[in-house]
């Protein structure tokens, strides 16, 4: 995915229904899960998109290092994503997020 003139490989994961973006991932010797997810904001009544399909959105909007890494979440994106810290997802080591 295109990031400030680089191209980054960024996992996704299913969580609650819907797509989101795992850049960032804690590990230890048996799980991993994501530090954060990232999320386009739907119109009410909107379904969100699933799986990959997520993917097309975010090549359209201008992502920064610092939202991906550090979570911080730029003025003209705010009302354009969600992002969820720590989110409640674990994944035993070796699973593809996105399966």
């Amino acid at each position: 995915m295109p990031v400030e003139g680089c191209i980054m490989s960024i996992d996704f994961v299913e969580w609650k229904g819907r797509a989101w973006l795992a850049p960032v991932w804690r590990e230890n010797e048996r799980t991993r899960s994501p530090t954060r997810l990232i999320a386009p904001r739907f119109a009410p009544g909107m379904p969100p998109l699933a799986g990959s399909n997520i993917l097309q959105i975010f090549l359209e909007m201008p992502l920064t290092k610092t939202l991906l890494i550090d979570g911080l979440v730029p003025e003209h994106l705010r009302d354009l994503i969600e992002v969820i810290e720590s989110p409640d997802v674990v994944l035993p080591m070796g699973t593809e997020p996105w399966l």
